[in-house]
Order: structure tokens, then sequence, then C-alpha cells
């Protein structure tokens, strides 16, 4: 039995067979597994990947679900975006498109039928 392993032949770190360690992505699969990862070196670059995708991960948010229209050309979406009414409620992301704020959809579908536009009801 190798050194941090258990009776059954499992890693005492995290449960798993031998072969397929998670220990050894992390860089504690030398301690677990009797000295089997390449280097020290190779455990140093792995940790420093997997710091860098959390805290690419810790740079982004979801925001939930939010309405996009599309307008047929960018000047109806310029038109709309510059609107009194509809500015608050509206961001224009792109030449043809318009995310909607989660809580003036009613507002903002008040304020296109008043300017003589209709908003579907397609998803």
């Amino acid at each position: 039995m190798g050194r941090g392993r258990l009776g059954n032949g499992h890693c005492h770190r995290c449960n798993s067979e031998e072969g397929g360690c998670p220990c050894e992505l992390l860089g504690t699969g030398e301690a677990c597994h009797g000295g089997r990862v390449a280097t020290a070196e190779l455990a140093a670059a792995d940790r420093l990947i997997l710091d860098d995708v959390g805290a690419r991960a810790r740079q982004l948010r979801d925001l939930g679900m939010r309405r996009v229209v599309e307008c047929t050309d960018a000047t109806v979406a310029t038109l709309l975006s510059r609107d009194r009414t509809l500015r608050p409620y509206c961001t224009r992301i792109g030449d043809r498109h318009l995310l909607l704020a989660p809580n003036g959809e009613a507002k903002v579908r008040t304020a296109l039928r008043k300017l003589g536009y209709a908003l579907g009801l397609e998803a």
C-alpha cells in the first residue's frame, strides 16, 4: 500500500482509485500518491492555471434572463434608444438590438405603441 492510500487502494484525500485522482490536478497528488506527480514545477503550474480560472470566473456575473428586441435596421434602434420615454428602460447592444430592463417591460410596450410600434409576443 502506497503512502496516503487507504486499505482499499483509494486515495485518502479524494477517495478515487489509483490513476485518475483529481488530487494530481490540484498539486496534492505528491503527498497522497507517494510522489508520483512528475515535478513540483508541474504542480505549481497546475495551481497557477486553477487560480487563474477561478479569478476569471469571479469576473463574470449572471444577471438572469432579459428580453432583447431586434429592430429591422440601425435607424429604428437609434430612434427607440434615444426616445425620452424608452431611454431609462432600453440599452443599445449592437447596431440593431435593444436590451429591455426587466422592471420596465410594460412601460416599454406602452411607449412603443404610442410611437406606432408593436412588440409581438414571440419568444
